[in-house]
């Protein structure tokens, strides 16, 4: 995870650059970053120690982890602002709301919140709650395959 800042604050510099460029100034949602930021590390640092040791189980886990993300990816917001599905009828607003708790769009959400949005990580409690609550799940599962199968490493190795 710490690895991968190298190319995540170029990014975020670049992404800067843009905004002034296009004239979007800086806000006082800007100090969200940092909470965003901060849950950022700990979804990975969670999905990492879940990814690690079901990897080790199952050796094409990755293959599979690799379409689940790219699922995830296309459905979190980052490309096409999901929002809009509230706009189609029948039950755009239901599959919103299940898009929603997607943790990757509530992550990448808030970043553009921070940045360009103008809005608090704490007007939307529902996505902050969920959030929190699949990133403590998943470390917590991870953690007890981690414990129960740490031994038995060196063997699947």
């Amino acid at each position: 995870v710490v690895s991968n800042l190298t190319t995540f604050f170029p990014m975020i510099i670049l992404s800067l650059v843009i905004m002034f460029s296009n004239g979007i100034g800086v806000s006082i949602y800007w100090l969200q970053f940092f909470y965003y930021f901060f849950a950022t590390f700990m979804f990975l640092i969670a999905f990492g120690i879940l990814n690690s040791t079901v990897s080790m189980l199952v050796r094409d886990y990755h293959l599979l982890l690799q379409a689940v993300f790219r699922i995830l990816f296309y459905f979190s917001g980052t490309i096409v602002d999901i929002r809009g599905l509230k706009d189609i009828g029948g039950g755009g607003d239901a599959l919103l709301k299940i898009l929603e708790l997607n943790p990757m769009y509530y992550l990448t959400s808030g970043m553009r919140d921070s940045f360009i949005g103008g809005t608090w990580f704490y007007e939307k409690p529902t996505l902050s709650i969920m959030f929190w609550l699949v990133v403590f799940l998943i470390l917590l599962f991870g953690s007890h395959l981690h414990l129960k199968f740490r031994s038995r490493f060196v063997d699947f190795l």
